[in-house]
């Protein structure tokens, strides 16, 4: 049983090691935009319209002041 306890331990131990060293944030790359959320993406939901149906959303934040974003299209009357 000591056994199989020091190995789920040590099995542990290095997939959060290779994990953390794996998901580093590249320091070479400066974030040179004008906001602090410059060069950086938002993939999430967006609850408009039917709240049943959450539809899928992506946001861009370019370096200047331009954002893209993607979802699908819905046609509806505002009033």
């Amino acid at each position: 049983m000591k056994k199989i306890i020091k190995f789920v331990f040590a099995l542990t131990f290095i997939s959060t090691l290779l994990l953390s060293v794996a998901c580093k944030k590249d320091s070479d790359k400066e974030n040179k935009g004008l906001y602090s959320f410059s060069n950086t993406e938002y993939t999430g939901l967006a609850n408009v319209g039917n709240p049943y149906f959450p539809r899928p959303l992506s946001l861009r934040f370019s370096e200047g002041n331009d954002v893209a974003a993607w979802s699908h299209l819905t046609l509806s009357v505002w009033r």
